[in-house]
């Protein structure tokens, strides 16, 4: 089992334990960075997904305006909606692979939850965010300047 389904799967075993968690969200998003241009990769329709996103900042740090955030309920769903995005990542690089594009691609899965404290009883309300990045090339030990040029002029 790869990383991503491990982490899912963590994610949200911890979360099902109702002694420490009263309610929880959890929402993902997954966006490609191809030609220094960023696509949703969770949108269904295609015209949407060739729309060219903004990257901006705000008081949380750097936001992609435009992307799309989907709720999802369990484990199964998330590896669904990761594998449907997948896939048309798959269809996006073939069509762009004729000119030797290479794509980034970040999945990003946001948990909003309300612990329990095991003594007091109270609660506690906390955020979280894992972002799961694939580098174009980094399978073929590129130098990580190179790669890093890129992903740096999006963040700026």
């Amino acid at each position: 089992m790869g990383l991503i389904p491990r982490s899912v799967q963590a994610i949200m075993n911890a979360l099902n334990d109702h002694d420490k968690y009263k309610n929880s969200t959890v929402m993902c998003s997954y966006l490609e960075i191809c030609n220094e241009e960023i696509s949703d990769l969770l949108v269904d329709n295609i015209s949407q997904k060739r729309k060219k996103l903004d990257v901006m900042g705000d008081k949380n740090g750097p936001v992609c305006r435009g992307l799309s955030e989907h709720k999802v309920s369990s484990g199964t769903e998330l590896i669904g909606l990761l594998r449907k995005a997948q896939q048309q990542r798959k269809l996006l690089e073939a069509k762009n692979n004729k000119k030797g594009a290479r794509s980034h691609s970040i999945f990003t899965i946001k948990v909003k939850a309300t612990a329990i404290l095991e003594k007091s009883k109270s609660l506690l309300q906390f955020n979280g965010k894992l972002n799961l990045v694939d580098l174009a090339g980094s399978e073929c030990g590129k130098s990580a300047e190179t790669r890093e040029r890129g992903l740096l002029a999006i963040g700026s």
